[in-house]
């Protein structure tokens, strides 16, 4: 049975940011998750896809190879000797101190607050968070941003090397 090619702007503008998440989700440096996730597309689209029944299916898992070939590839001495990126911490002491200001902020937050939070960054979607906590997705769309501009204001006031909701949050994936 063969299928419609699928539309390429719509499968890159409702795949593209997912397929970056579940790299950075699983420890990817930002830089080559941002390249994972365009290789994806490269070798989706050099498919015959009419021969293709479920893209969605098929996209994701050419990620898993994709993820599976990144953790496995050799790194050189250059990647190891600079931290595979700018993001990566670069003492014990920095890393320590990098946890407890995470913690203390996360701390801050109401504990509703907080369980959506970190919820979200486990990878659920605002669907399965609103199954787990018998709340509608829009209350939980609403809290998500609460939390999130909570977190910001509070890693602002916190001074030193503020920590934003987006730090934080890639913060608690690498744990």
């Amino acid at each position: 049975m063969t299928t419609a090619r699928p539309d390429s702007n719509a499968l890159v503008d409702d795949f593209s940011d997912p397929l970056f998440r579940f790299f950075r989700s699983h420890g990817i440096a930002y830089a080559e998750a941002q390249d994972l996730a365009h290789d994806v597309f490269v070798v989706f689209y050099e498919k015959d896809l009419t021969a293709i029944e479920n893209h969605k299916a098929f996209l994701w898992g050419i990620a898993r190879n994709k993820l599976r070939q990144a953790k496995t590839r050799p790194r050189n001495y250059e990647e190891y000797r600079t931290g595979l990126g700018p993001d990566v911490l670069t003492s014990l002491s920095e890393l320590v101190d990098r946890n407890l200001r995470v913690q203390a902020l996360l701390m801050q937050l109401e504990d509703d607050e907080r369980t959506i939070f970190l919820l979200r960054c486990e990878g659920l979607t605002v669907d399965e968070i609103s199954r787990i906590t018998g709340s509608n997705t829009s209350m939980i769309n609403r809290r998500l941003a609460a939390t999130r501009s909570t977190i910001d204001r509070l890693g602002q006031d916190a001074g030193v090397d503020a920590l934003g909701a987006d730090d934080v949050a890639d913060h608690y994936r690498k744990m």
